[in-house]
């Protein structure tokens, strides 16, 4: 008995001394840089940590919001900016948006963007080596400007880097634009859509660093949907979420900011329903104000003059469409619930389940959550009036695709909705690109570039990489940007 109880405290005092690596070699450090403008960026970042852990349960990896290592008036600036713009002056946007991808032609590397230096150079180095990592992964363009300096300053050269294109962005006609040259500062760019591909490729771009992955997404493998199942799926989720499973569905989201005209739209569903039955999920987001006012349409606003004045201001559009006013203030005082309309206001909240209820979805053309819809053949209404950017790429694609409709006017978002849940030719049609964009995906592809590059390193079998054309260091020399910007064409590019 006294030899069994110093045996159990010989090997308690063992275990206190010996490190625990000679029990097993820690996993793969692997870090994963992302921004929250939109969700999009964050949404990516988080699906490829969750993939890489469970591929790997000893993977250490961390999703960094690089957001903390801007400068903090320029890091509130921009992001107040960003989202003003979106909602509420997408043409603004649009402009800056193309501003930026005319510079991107005429530099020599992404390094030389401006948007780098909203990044504290510092603070991003010093952070990323202490946390030393096996392998470096962006779902964030911006933040790759500053890793091309890193390395052209000799840092992370012997460090795998990866970047994740969560927009269907091309510079196209074998141009070299913002987004390729993203692509030419990585090892390895992992592309939305063949689509792209193909233009990077016209651009340029060595195939041997690129992948046409999909956006990542968590599909749970299954064999193509029939009709019938798909119905099934459609009314197993209208029960679970307390809906009504028989009634017409439709859906208006717009992202992280709940951009767009939303008691418009609900107006013009309404009106072409015509009194019958539907449910209207309308999903805000973050945007307190227009949840708000869906939850003022819901039951009415009686006799508040001060919150019918807003509502009509918003709604008044549909006197052009036919809509008498009167019609129009008896919704907003009596509320929809009194004009036969199941009204379901949602703030932020996961909409998967939501998504595969409603039969038409009117959405913003975010890259993330439009493939998420595609994948489960969810049919979408993408609203390019209230697009911008890079979204409007989204639209194009989409559509060519045979996976949306576009819509241009938030007016008639109830006729177009209703005649596409009508049309069953196009719906099957959809639903079987549906099943091929789907079969296309190969999130699984990134994760297993990650890990094989992440033991490359660790075994020092990964080369040296330094192939960047930007040279200045992090204080690059203004005349020479300023010279680049005015650059009558593109200037030597550096492979």
């Amino acid at each position: 008995m006294r030899d069994s109880f110093m045996r159990a405290a010989f090997f308690a005092v063992l275990l206190t001394l010996v490190p625990i690596q000679t029990f097993g070699a820690p996993g793969p450090n692997i870090v994963i840089l992302t921004a929250s403008f939109g969700a999009g960026h964050d949404k990516a970042a988080e699906k490829l940590q969750s993939l890489l852990r469970t591929k790997d349960p000893t993977a250490i990896v961390e999703v960094k919001n690089v957001q903390e290592f801007m400068f903090p008036v320029v890091r509130n600036t921009t992001l107040n900016w960003f989202n003003w713009a979106q909602g509420e002056a997408p043409g603004l946007y649009d402009r800056a948006f193309e501003a930026a991808m005319k510079l991107g032609r005429r530099i020599n590397a992404i390094g030389d963007m401006p948007t780098s230096k909203m990044f504290r150079y510092k603070q991003v180095l010093q952070w990323l080596q202490a946390k030393n990592p096996d392998v470096i992964v962006s779902t964030f363009p911006h933040i790759v400007e500053v890793l091309d300096q890193f390395r052209s300053n000799g840092h992370f050269n012997d460090t795998p880097i990866g970047w994740v294109h969560t927009d269907n962005v091309s510079a196209g006609a074998g141009a070299l634009g913002y987004f390729e040259r993203e692509a030419l500062a990585v090892d390895m760019a992992f592309l939305p859509s063949e689509a792209v591909f193909k233009d990077f490729q016209k651009s340029g771009v060595p195939v041997s660093r690129m992948m046409a992955t999909g956006m990542p997404l968590t599909l749970t493998p299954r064999p193509p949907l029939t009709a019938e199942q798909r119905l099934t799926r459609q009314r197993a989720a209208r029960v679970s979420l307390g809906l009504v499973a028989d009634q017409r569905t439709i859906m208006i989201e717009a992202g992280r900011n709940g951009v767009g005209n939303y008691p418009l739209m609900l107006g013009s569903i309404v009106k072409q329903a015509n009194g019958a039955p539907v449910t209207v999920i309308t999903a805000t987001g973050e945007n307190k104000r227009q949840l708000e006012q869906m939850e003022w349409l819901a039951n009415g606003v009686g006799g508040d003059r001060a919150k019918e004045k807003v509502l009509f201001k918003r709604m008044r559009p549909l006197l052009k469409e036919g809509v008498p006013e009167a019609q129009i203030r008896q919704w907003i005082r009596k509320g929809m619930t009194a004009q036969g309309v199941t009204l379901k206001p949602l703030g932020f909240t996961p909409l998967g389940e939501w998504r595969l209820a409603a039969d038409i979805v009117a959405t913003k053309p975010g890259g993330l959550s439009t493939a998420e819809m595609a994948a489960e053949g969810v049919p979408m209404i993408l609203r390019s009036s209230m697009a911008s950017g890079q979204e409007l790429y989204n639209v194009r694609n989409f559509v060519a695709a045979g996976l949306a409709q576009e819509n241009r006017d938030e007016a008639k978002i109830g006729v177009q909705a209703f005649e596409m849940a009508d049309d069953r030719a196009y719906l099957t049609d959809l639903f079987a690109n549906s099943e091929k964009f789907r079969a296309g995906n190969k999130t699984e592809e990134i994760a297993d570039w990650v890990l094989t590059h992440a033991a490359l390193k660790r075994d020092g079998q990964f080369p040296v990489r330094a192939r960047s054309g930007y040279r200045s260091g992090p204080l690059n020399c203004l005349l020479t940007k300023l010279i680049r910007v005015v650059a009558p064409k593109p200037l030597a590019i550096a492979q």
